[in-house]
């Protein structure tokens, strides 16, 4: 019988004790949903020669989840938009390449541009994930830190030339022909080439956000907080460049307009930002 007691004992503590651990934990740890927005002054940053780069201010979106697991400490992850927009302009652009001509004739395409314009665009979905930190107090200072995963949804180039004048030197026969034009030969103002996607890896960043944090309506909390993403990994591959502008055979009279990147011209295109945000969560601390 006093075994029987001591053993009823026993359980009750035990059970007592996990309940009592188990409403502890549960206190201790909540779950934060957001969305915010985000003023961006966003670049697709990269290396050019001889060139100018220049990028519109952008905006982002997003929707977010907090693990607190305690009042001071949580991890969050987040899915944002965001679009980069960015022009590179050249004043001016020479260059030749091998080509063979509608007769099959080989020769050496020469080119020389003046005023040479490329606008990038890019949608990006980020994935950040993220350890963030937060004092005590119904106003809270806060600061965020750790990397993220950028996800191409889109990227296009649209390039456009204020002049262009192309000849054709062949070497076989000593001459460098100025003309005809439907061989691809003469000058050429205003020339758009259509938007062309470019072929670009996933980008991989570090991210910092730091801030105020304020009650806001019953369990809800407002954030206003200065961020910067810093890319550390190349967009673009490196290969074997090609030339500026390409002759066509099948139509000379058009010539192809190739990426910045694809000629080499352009290197290491890393994506950067950084700017104000705006969150509201519903639950957390």
């Amino acid at each position: 019988m006093k075994n029987y007691n001591i053993k009823n004992i026993l359980k009750g503590c035990l059970l007592g004790t996990s309940i009592l651990l188990g409403t502890q934990l549960k206190a201790q740890t909540a779950s934060e949903f957001s969305m915010n927005a985000s003023g961006v002054f966003g670049k697709l940053n990269y290396e050019l020669a001889n060139g100018t780069v220049d990028s519109d201010k952008g905006y982002g979106l997003g929707l977010g989840y907090s693990f607190y697991m305690n009042p001071q400490w949580a991890i969050t992850l987040e899915g944002n938009y965001q679009r980069y927009k960015t022009e590179a302009w050249l004043k001016s652009l020479n260059g030749s390449t091998p080509a063979v001509d509608i007769e099959g004739e080989e020769f050496e395409f020469r080119y020389r541009i003046a005023n040479f314009k490329e606008n990038q665009t890019l949608d990006v979905i980020h994935i950040p994930l993220a350890l963030q930190f937060q004092t005590d107090g119904e106003t809270k200072w806060y600061v965020r830190a750790g990397g993220q995963v950028g996800i191409i949804l889109s990227s296009e180039y649209k390039s456009s030339i204020e002049g262009l004048s192309t000849s054709g030197y062949y070497s076989q026969y000593d001459v460098e022909l100025f003309d005809p034009q439907f061989m691809g030969f003469g000058s050429y103002a205003e020339i758009q080439q259509k938007p062309v996607d470019l072929d670009w890896n996933t980008s991989f960043s570090a991210i910092f956000e730091t801030g105020v944090k304020a009650e806001a309506g019953d369990n809800g909390h407002l954030y206003i907080g200065f961020f910067v993403n810093y890319g550390l990994t190349s967009l673009n591959d490196e290969k074997e460049p090609t030339s500026a502008i390409e002759y066509q055979k099948e139509s000379p009279e058009t010539a192809k307009i190739n990426s910045l990147f694809d000629s080499g011209l352009a290197k290491d295109a890393k994506l950067t930002s950084f700017g104000i945000k705006l969150r509201y969560g519903i639950g957390g601390f």
